[in-house]
């Protein structure tokens, strides 16, 4: 199973899942406890940017952002080039008298 955060509340001695676990009956699994503030009922925003991070893909490794830079310069020269050009162009025709 993937790790991932679960918001929980502490009622009568136990701590109660807010959301499905889909556990196996007798399954064991790790808990981490940190308190959550502020808590997330009371502020709508923060609920809905945690549960976009928590959806988000991972990052990117620093091998794809330089694979991805690399290919953003050859772009980058391609339409350098190409306005060279058409400046060039442009500026060999004389205009109509």
């Amino acid at each position: 199973m993937a790790t991932r955060n679960v918001e929980m509340i502490y009622e009568n001695g136990m701590l109660r899942p807010l959301e499905q676990l889909n556990l196996q009956e007798g399954e064991r699994i790790r808990v981490e406890l940190g308190r959550t503030w502020p808590p997330t009922d009371d502020n709508p925003v923060l609920a809905a940017i945690r549960r976009e991070l928590e959806s988000a893909e991972a990052a990117p490794s620093l091998e794809e952002v330089h694979a991805i830079t690399a290919k953003m310069s050859s772009l980058s020269k391609t339409i350098i080039d190409e306005r060279e050009e058409r400046c060039c162009h442009t500026s060999s025709l004389t205009p109509a008298d």
